[in-house]
Order: C-alpha cells, then sequence, then structure tokens
C-alpha cells in the first residue's frame, strides 16, 4: 500500500502551490483516492508564455524533496496527474548499533571457544545433572630430618623449658633441752678428836657440816675413824651451785672440824647445744613439703627434665631458742631450716607440634604440593638425652614419621572442575589420569539424572578424594647408652605414621642381650610398643638393635658404658 493509502491527510499537501498556479478544490477528509481515481488538476493557459525548462526542473526537484507533485504549466486541462512515491532514504547504522553487534559477536565466539576447549557437543550444554568424582591422591613417606631437640628458659631453642622453684621455712617436732647437772665444790675438812684416851671416834658420811660463818653447808661423803688426839682428813662437798670462798669451823659428835673451800661451783640447768641439734630429720621433712609445693606448681603431663634439686644453705639453719640457751627449768626448742626446691619441666605436646612442623616441612621439600596427611611423632613420649639435663635446658629425644598427601583443597578442586565440565565419563578419567597429584587407575566417575556426560555447570561436579597411605616404622629412639653390665637399659617405643596397620619384629646381634617385646602390629593412630632389653651386657662396646616391618627399616645402637 502507498503512502498515501496510509494517510489521506498527506495529500493535504498537494494543495500547496505557488502564488501563480491557481488552487484546486480540496478533498474532503473522508476522501480515499486510489490508483484509479486520481485528482485532476486545472493549469491556467498562458498563451504568451512557454514552458521554462529550468523552472521545470525546479519544482520537479522541489517536489522531488517535499514530497509535492511538481505544477504541470503545459499540459493540457484534460490530462490526469499521477502522483509519484515518496523517495526512500537509506538508513546508515549508529554508533550503539555497532557496540551491540560486536558484543553478540564476542558472546558467541566465546560460547565457541568454551565448547571447543572442553571438547563438549551442543546436548551437553543443557545438562542439568550432577556428576561425582572420586580419585586417590598421592602421597608420600616423609621423616623429620633432626630427631633431637634442645630445650632452654633462656630461649634460643626449638622448645621452651619451665622451671618451678618453691622456698619454705621448716620447723622440727619440739626437742628436749640438754641438762646439765651443776658444778659441786668439794674440799678437805679436818676431823680432830680432842679426846685424850678413848676408842676412837667414827665420823659418818653424809654428815653436815656449817661454815664459821654460818652461810655454807657441806657435806662429808666417806666414814673416817679418828683415834683420841689425832687428827684425820675427811672429804666434804657443797650443794651444786656457786658459792664463795669459805672458812669452816664446826663441831658435831665430839670432833671438830676445820678447814677453807674455794670459791666455785655451779647450779644444775637446761641449755639448746651449739650447734643446735641435727638437721637431717628437719631437713627430710622439709624436702617432703618441698615437694607437694612443686607437684602444685607443675602444669599436668609435664615431663620433667631436671630435679627436683634441693639446696638448704648453713646460715638457713638454726634454732628457736637459739643455740647456747640456758634455763633453770626444763624446756624444749626447735630446729629450723629454710630450704628452697627447684626442677624443669618440658611440655611434651610442645615437642610433638614442633616435630609436626618440622614433619611439615619436608612434605614441603618434596616436589609438588603436599600436606602431612598421618603422622607419628615422640612414639612413647619425648625422652631427655643422658647426661644433658641440667637445670637451664636438656637435648630430648623425638623422632617423627608420616605420610603426605597432594594438597587438593577447595580452590584445586574447583579449578578442576572446570577442566572436566561436559567431558564423557571416559574422557574425563582419561584426563584424571594423567594430572598431577591423582593416582593412576584411581578414578571413579558417577553421573546423575542418566546424563551422558558431566554436567557445563561446574558447581555440579562433586569430588570424594581418598587416602591410599602406606604405614611407617617410626622408633622412638635414635641411639643411647647404658649399663650393659648392670642391666640398666634405656626404654623406647615403637609407633606408626601411616595408614596401615604396621607389623613389625626387631633383634638383637649380642647374645644374652633380647628384646622385652620382639615383634608387633600397630593399627594407624594406635598405641606405640614399649620395648626395652633384657640380660646382661658387655661392659663396654655396642648392641645393635635392628628393625623390619612393612613400613620401612631402622637400626639403632645401644652404647655400653661402665657403671
Amino acid at each position: 500500500m502507498s503512502r498515501f493509502r496510509q494517510d489521506p491527510s498527506d495529500l493535504r499537501r498537494l494543495r500547496s502551490r505557488s502564488s501563480s498556479a491557481p488552487r484546486t478544490p480540496s478533498l474532503a477528509d473522508d476522501a480515499t483516492p486510489d490508483a484509479t481515481s486520481l485528482i485532476p488538476l486545472s493549469v491556467p493557459a498562458t498563451p504568451d508564455a512557454s514552458p521554462d525548462a529550468s523552472t521545470t526542473g525546479e519544482v520537479a526537484g522541489q517536489a522531488a524533496n517535499s514530497g509535492d507533485p511538481p505544477a504541470a504549466t503545459d499540459a493540457p486541462a484534460s490530462r490526469r496527474w499521477r502522483p509519484a512515491l515518496p523517495s526512500t532514504r537509506r538508513r546508515f547504522p549508529s554508533l550503539s548499533d555497532l557496540v551491540m553487534l560486536l558484543a553478540a559477536v564476542l558472546v558467541i565466539a566465546l560460547i565457541i571457544a568454551g565448547v571447543s576447549r572442553v571438547g563438549i557437543g551442543p546436548l551437553a550444554l543443557s545438562s542439568n545433572g550432577s556428576a561425582t568424582v572420586r580419585f586417590t591422591r598421592t602421597m608420600q613417606v616423609v621423616h623429620v630430618a633432626r630427631t633431637r631437640l634442645t630445650a632452654s628458659q633462656v630461649g634460643g631453642a626449638q622448645v621452651a623449658a619451665l622451671v618451678q622453684a618453691a622456698t619454705l621455712n621448716q620447723s622440727s617436732a619440739p626437742i628436749d633441752a640438754s641438762f646439765s647437772p651443776g658444778q659441786q665444790v668439794a674440799f678437805d675438812l679436818s676431823v680432830t678428836n680432842p679426846a685424850t684416851s678413848g676408842p676412837p671416834i667414827s665420823s659418818a658420811s653424809g654428815l653436815t657440816i656449817t661454815s664459821g660463818n654460818g652461810q655454807l653447808t657441806c657435806t662429808t661423803t666417806a666414814d673416817v675413824q679418828v683415834a683420841a688426839r689425832a687428827t684425820v682428813t675427811q672429804h666434804c662437798q657443797l650443794p651444786p651451785r656457786q658459792v664463795p670462798a669459805a672458812t669452816w669451823s664446826d663441831s658435831a659428835g665430839g670432833l671438830t672440824y676445820t678447814g677453807n673451800s674455794p670459791a666455785g661451783g655451779a647450779a644444775p640447768y637446761y641449755f639448746v647445744p651449739t650447734p643446735c641439734g641435727d638437721s637431717t630429720a628437719v631437713e627430710t621433712a622439709a624436702k617432703k613439703a618441698l615437694n607437694a609445693k612443686i607437684a602444685q606448681l607443675t602444669p599436668q603431663g609435664a615431663l620433667v627434665t631436671f630435679g627436683p634439686a634441693y639446696i638448704f644453705p648453713d646460715d638457713a639453719i638454726g634454732c628457736t631458742p637459739q643455740a647456747g640457751t640456758i634455763r633453770g627449768d626444763k624446756f624444749t626448742y626447735t630446729v629450723d631450716v629454710e630450704g628452697t626446691a627447684t626442677q624443669t619441666t618440658v611440655n611434651p605436646t610442645d615437642v610433638e607440634n614442633y616435630q609436626l612442623q618440622q614433619l611439615q616441612h619436608a612434605a614441603n621439600n618434596v616436589a609438588g604440593s603436599y600436606v602431612v596427611a598421618t603422622s607419628s611423632a615422640c612414639p612413647g613420649g619425648p625422652a631427655p638425652v643422658p647426661g644433658t639435663a641440667a637445670q637451664a635446658f636438656v637435648s630430648l629425644e623425638c623422632p617423627a614419621g608420616g605420610v603426605a598427601g597432594w594438597n587438593w583443597d577447595i580452590a584445586s578442586l574447583n579449578q578442576l572442575a572446570t577442566t572436566l565440565r561436559g567431558l564423557s565419563p571416559d574422557d574425563a578419567a582419561a584426563r584424571l589420569s594423567t594430572t598431577t597429584g591423582i593416582q593412576a587407575g584411581s578414578v571413579h566417575i558417577t553421573l546423575s539424572d542418566g546424563a551422558d556426560n558431566l554436567p557445563f555447570d561446574a558447581s555440579h561436579i562433586h569430588f570424594q578424594v581418598d587416602d591410599d597411605a602406606p604405614p611407617v616404622l617410626v622408633v622412638g629412639l635414635e641411639d643411647g647408652e647404658a649399663a650393659c653390665a648392670n642391666q640398666h637399659y634405656p626404654s623406647w617405643s615403637v609407633g606408626n605414621g601411616g595408614g596401615k596397620p604396621l607389623t613389625w619384629s626387631a633383634t638383637t646381634d649380642h647374645p644374652g642381650v633380647n628384646l622385652s617385646v620382639g615383634t608387633g602390629t600397630i593399627t594407624p593412630s594406635g598405641q606405640p610398643a614399649p620395648i626395652t632389653l633384657t640380660g646382661t651386657g658387655p661392659l663396654t662396646g655396642p648392641i645393635h638393635v635392628n628393625f623390619t616391618s612393612n613400613g620401612g627399616e631402622a637400626s639403632i645402637t645401644i652404647q655400653c658404658v661402665k657403671p
């Protein structure tokens, strides 16, 4: 349909003419012109005017540009004019059209590139199912390079050592003060019988004689017989107390007693001896009390590497009351000591954690990306190396071994999923079997919803990563020394650092020296097996203990030393 049929109002434009052209009757708004009903145009005749080609061309050009028909100047009155169709303009694309076209081409190219990269067909793009990919990651056996560590309380060591110290004053049970009976002044008296005749007169022992001033009395100590007109000597003793010098003149039983006594004597007393008693008993009691204090300070599960060591300074031993105290009445005193106990401990968990970190460092040194999956550190617990324990530091024995697995973390699995989307199970399994970190032949893929290929949406691909960790033999002692002749052997343990049961056996190379346990099986994460040697060994020289197992071999040397 022409433009005029679509919009009759456009015909009104034809009514516009130049001022020299007569107007034609206008059509009614409801008139609908068509191809067979053309509008007659009346052009007035101008006899002396000839058509001007230039004018005619200008009019035609204006009509072509405006859509209006040119005015016919020389057409007869009966000629009908057919209007020409409006000209069609060519529309060029805009900048926004070009941008949208380029974006569409880019999207199509990306889709084609993605489809080509993962090797999928058009049907795989619409897969909405899910897939489970199961495989076993690669594993590597690892051991720590250093089995002996240093623990110190002053820093600069692999593990921190803790020191517990306790001090107290301890008093003994009451002790009776020592007794001194005092000192008596004894002297000789002259005993005279003034009778001129008659039998001898007896001066008995125990006779009390008074001094000349009546202040003192002494007691005779032996019987004497005094003949008439004779004089004899009789021993007399004063009571135990301090007395002055005195002159004696007394009579009793027909006899006379005369003499002189020196000053001196002392009364009986009780005293604290110097030194004030034996401190052995109180030190024993003090050690017991100090042990109780140290036990309260010791962390639970701590390994004691030194002590407790006790110190009782000589100047810290005393008595209450002090030594040399003298009293007339009976009394008691106590022996007092001030003592200190010190011990050093190590947290076994700190030692094991340090070795586990070293085990991870060993895993990092393996080419690839490995993390420790199973391990055994310090089987039986860390043990002080003989001869190295001091208050400030100690050397500890702590072997460690285990199995490291490829580190398939979430980010790695997400990346792996993008390489599998849309693949067939066979193609995906082939690709996984050649992927680093996956054991060849361990891949199993399960699809859901009856799909033929893995889903194109990587988030619908799920993974199950399995471990296949072998058993690993970990012997808790590297080397040691012992008084083999006295059967004073060290003890150690055998552990399993792997993921499967460990079956082991061990022998010694010295006749008569055997292992307390020679064979055994240890489950993964099972309790280590404690071992020691039995039997009399040589005075000096080595004893070798050789281990074989399905998780490796090991050998340790016990160096025998003189007791």
